[in-house]
């Protein structure tokens, strides 16, 4: 029979498992996505193979976000963190970036559903963890999401302290990628701060600095984005 000349072992059945329940998620099938990637978990939990734990934990996640199920979508990410942490803990070298990577998964989740607070929270707390990895256009992101999180909570000091932290690591990347990247998002929203009377002095500083990190037209181009 043909299908005695399919790999066999645990690696093999999990990749088996895992592709049936991306094929269900692409069908839009969660029930059988679930079931699929409840047997994938099993296998990787026996094999204690954690990296591939958080895999299956994301898919789902982002699969039940995409169905309209912000409260599943965060379980689902909250125990990718749980296993990403484990694996940090144990020095599997994967560890730190998965930890990274989890939590900001949980942080879209939150800020989708305008929990900003909690949102923010974690923008703050990953950012300084993904500049030590060297992830600096994530570190960079993360504290423009920081400062919008802090802005909406009428936090405005701190928005304006994170939106700076995200100029200092943009000043970090190379030219070519500063401009493309979302930095100059981080300096429009600086400028938007000082519309507000405490940093109105601050706005000429912060246009000079965007010209020499982004080039003198990173207004114009962002408005053409």
């Amino acid at each position: 029979m043909a299908s005695s000349n399919l790999p066999h072992g645990p690696s093999a059945a999990y990749r088996r498992l895992f592709v049936a329940m991306t094929n269900a998620i692409s069908e839009g099938d969660l029930t059988a996505a679930t079931r699929s990637g409840k047997a994938a978990l099993k296998i990787a939990v026996d094999q204690h193979w954690l990296p591939m734990q958080v895999v299956v934990f994301q898919a789902l996640g982002i699969a039940y976000l995409a169905d309209q199920k912000p409260q599943d979508a965060l379980d689902f990410h909250r125990q990718a963190v749980a296993v990403a942490q484990q694996a940090e803990a144990e020095e599997d070298p994967a560890g730190p970036k998965l930890v990274v990577q989890t939590r900001l998964s949980g942080a879209a989740v939150l800020f989708g559903e305008r929990k900003y607070k909690e949102a923010g929270a974690i923008y703050e707390d990953v950012a300084p963890r993904a500049e030590e990895l060297d992830e600096l256009i994530v570190a960079m992101e993360c504290w423009r999401m920081a400062a919008y999180c802090r802005e909406q909570t009428g936090f405005y000091d701190k928005a304006w302290e994170f939106g700076c932290q995200a100029l200092n690591v943009g000043e970090k990347l190379e030219e070519d990628i500063r401009t493309h990247s979302t930095l100059p998002y981080a300096g429009q929203a600086l400028l938007d701060l000082t519309k507000r009377h405490d940093y109105a002095p601050l706005a000429k500083t912060i246009r000079k600095r965007m010209a020499d990190l982004c080039g003198p037209d990173w207004e114009e181009a962002l408005d053409n984005k």
